[in-house]
């Protein structure tokens, strides 16, 4: 019976240390602990020297729990004061974020106010552009009308002109025709003179006298003749040169003042289409010349219609010298005059062409 009672109580004690050796085997530390606990498990006869070595092995475990929990501790309070350490030095990073973001948030506030501001200048000048816009349309409006009146005053001056030189060629051939037939009554009638003096002697005692009288006078009759003749070949051939001339230059006048009108009709179909749509595409300074362009027109034009006023009040004056010479201050006024006036116009016109 005693037998069977030591093996049963040993059962549960072998047990009992192999459960002891398996929680210890995570406390050890090296091969000394290993040798302790070899040294520790001997044999066995009985029962007590069993319970013996289930309380050394027990005691062992019992030590490396103590080492490790008082180890754990110490490593806790360690932890705990770095956690303090930590959580103020964070505290202070946080606070310094905060700082930052702060005045961040009041250089964003800043920012939207100068945002808000350079908004409302930008509608001011918006409507204040578009106030000019409407403006220079109205310009543009009023400067077409005048080109449009402008043209029709310079087709009715080119057909005056044109009259002008339809006149001058027939006062010319009228003239000429007048001063041939002139000569030739002159000469017909000193013929004519001179044969009624010889056809009626005053007796037959002066018959030599009239003999002489015959013969003189046909030799003078003859010299005047030829110096008549010679006068009259060159009084055609001045008349001729001048016609030549004058030709030539009313017909230069003509070709520059179409050339004008054209590029007038240019400038008010240049300046439609900018009205009709081309301002609002282009710039501020093609709008500026634009318009400058078309104010040095009208200033050559003003000039121009200024001068005519004077060149009336001057041709007023002189209606005398100008009667007695007609071809000549038409010449001298005419002409000249609007050669000028056109080459006025013609550059502040090539500058709008070339804007264009």
């Amino acid at each position: 019976m005693s037998q069977i009672n030591d093996s049963l109580i040993e059962a549960p004690l072998k047990s009992l240390l192999e459960d002891i050796l398996f929680y210890l085997e995570g406390y050890l530390e090296g091969q000394n602990d290993l040798k302790i606990i070899e040294n520790q498990l001997k044999d066995y006869d009985t029962l007590p020297g069993l319970v013996q070595i289930i309380g050394t092995v027990f005691k062992t475990l019992m030590r490396k729990v103590e080492k490790k929990m008082s180890f754990l501790k110490f490593n806790l309070n360690d932890n705990s004061f770095n956690q303090n350490y930590h959580a103020g030095e964070e505290y202070d990073k946080l606070e310094q974020i905060i700082q930052k973001y702060e005045a961040e948030i009041r250089g964003h506030i800043s920012i939207e106010q100068q945002l808000k501001l350079f908004n409302d200048s930008l509608l001011q000048e918006i409507e204040d552009l578009d106030k000019s816009h409407k403006e220079t349309i109205e310009q543009l409006n009023k400067k077409i009308d005048a080109l449009k009146k402008d043209l029709g005053k310079s087709t009715e001056s080119y057909r005056q002109l044109i009259k002008e030189k339809e006149q001058l060629r027939e006062s010319v051939d009228y003239q000429h025709i007048l001063h041939t037939d002139s000569e030739l009554c002159y000469s017909d009638h000193r013929f004519k003179r001179v044969d009624y003096s010889s056809e009626y002697p005053a007796s037959i005692a002066n018959l030599h006298l009239q003999n002489s009288i015959r013969q003189s006078p046909p030799l003078k009759s003859q010299s005047q003749h030829q110096k008549c003749g010679k006068f009259n070949n060159q009084i055609q051939r001045r008349s001729s040169i001048q016609e030549q001339d004058l030709y030539a230059k009313y017909n230069q006048k003509l070709k520059q003042h179409s050339q004008s009108i054209t590029q007038r009709s240019q400038i008010i179909q240049a300046s439609q289409s900018l009205i009709k749509g081309g301002i609002a595409n282009n710039s501020q300074n093609i709008k500026k010349n634009t318009i400058n362009a078309i104010f040095d027109i009208c200033y050559a034009q003003k000039q121009k219609s200024s001068q005519r006023n004077k060149s009336q009040g001057n041709n007023s004056k002189q209606g005398g010298s100008n009667s007695q010479n007609p071809i000549n201050s038409n010449h001298k006024t005419g002409p000249h005059k609007m050669i000028t006036d056109t080459s006025k116009t013609n550059e502040a016109i090539q500058r709008l062409l070339k804007l264009k």
